[in-house]
């Protein structure tokens, strides 16, 4: 039982050190890891692009994106002369950058 003890608490021990003595302190962007609409933008055509395919974004081309609230809604647009069909959409938290929702509207 003795050695059993011992042998958590080295186990203990070396485990501590290995991750140090409290708790990891990230850092927190004054300004939100999203901070401006570049950034919005520039994770969303990653995003959608991934989802939808390169081709198809790039038609929808200028991505936009604005701030309401704390959520960057970023948005396609539609082609020049094309009144029928719809764009990608993302919406992110400037906070931490989670994305909330992404749809592409018909």
């Amino acid at each position: 039982m003795k050695r059993i003890a011992v042998i958590l608490i080295c186990i203990g021990c070396i485990f501590n050190t290995a991750i140090g003595s409290g708790p990891i302190k990230s850092i927190e962007p004054k300004n939100g890891f999203v901070p401006d609409s570049t950034t919005a933008v520039a994770i969303a055509r990653i995003v959608l692009t991934t989802i939808y395919g390169k081709t198809q974004i790039l038609s929808e081309e200028p991505l936009t994106a604005s701030l309401r609230g704390d959520i960057w809604l970023v948005v396609g647009t539609l082609p020049k002369g094309v009144t029928k069909g719809g764009v990608a959409e993302l919406k992110l938290l400037k906070k931490d950058g989670r994305i909330i929702s992404v749809i592409h509207w018909e």
